[in-house]
């Protein structure tokens, strides 16, 4: 069936909207905006700039945001999504390193870390980016897949705080794809998967929305918890 688009949203924005099978996804194509971004050159974004300096402009960048403890009601269909994404960047960028940004974590959307060494996709370089808090969660496991050079842990300045942003709100999750080139693959997610989301749209960045219910709210309300569906996404 066909979704009514939320308030906001121009068919102009959007090049596909649809329901495919279970599959609710939003498409925003890439668009050289002419917009004024203050990248910070900081002890992060040089960080993410020294792994990817072997490869300069030959790498494509692809980034994934979604549910993290939450994680997500059926594994298998966001798993399907993840795979099926890395085959199609590798085929359509055969000369290209291509690079998998995500959480660092192995819950919900850290299942990305797992499929990428898989060994059709042993040349991907995984990146992750977490907050620093996640050395005070002993329910946070890191992927096994990082390792320091590729492991970026961005400090907080208070212990509930998980976003990987600096103090102007500059979404870390995004640099190696805005630097780089590449897109955003977010399927669902709460309000930090939200708040990227929307950065990279306005930042003209190829981005996909995925709709998926997550495991559990953790005691949130659902509008919090699934911030991404209830903005792009009708009940």
């Amino acid at each position: 069936m066909n979704i009514t688009p939320p308030t906001g949203i121009t068919p102009t924005q959007a090049t596909t909207y649809n329901d495919i099978s279970r599959l609710q996804i939003l498409t925003y194509p890439h668009e050289n905006k002419r917009v004024h971004i203050n990248t910070p050159d900081d002890e992060i974004t040089r960080k993410i700039n020294s792994i990817l300096e072997p490869y300069k402009d030959e790498c494509y960048c692809i980034t994934f945001v979604g549910y993290s403890a939450m994680k997500y009601a059926d594994n298998n269909l966001p798993g399907t999504i993840i795979r099926n994404k890395l085959e199609q960047c590798l085929q359509e960028n055969p000369d290209k390193r291509l690079v998998l940004v995500c959480g660092a974590t192995i819950d919900g959307i850290g299942m990305a870390y797992k499929i990428a060494s898989e060994e059709k996709f042993k040349n991907i370089l995984c990146i992750g980016i977490v907050s620093a808090n996640v050395d005070l969660d002993e329910r946070a496991i890191i992927a096994s897949e990082l390792n320091d050079s590729t492991l970026i842990k961005v400090p907080s300045a208070a212990i509930n705080k998980w976003e990987t942003e600096d103090e102007n709100n500059y979404q870390y999750m995004l640099h190696a794809t805005w630097v780089n080139g590449g897109e955003l693959v977010t399927l669902s997610g709460g309000q930090i998967a939200l708040k990227e989301t929307e950065k990279a749209i306005e930042m003209g960045i190829k981005t996909t929305i995925i709709r998926f219910e997550p495991g559990n709210l953790n005691g949130k309300p659902y509008e919090t918890a699934c911030a991404v569906n209830t903005k792009y996404f009708t009940t």
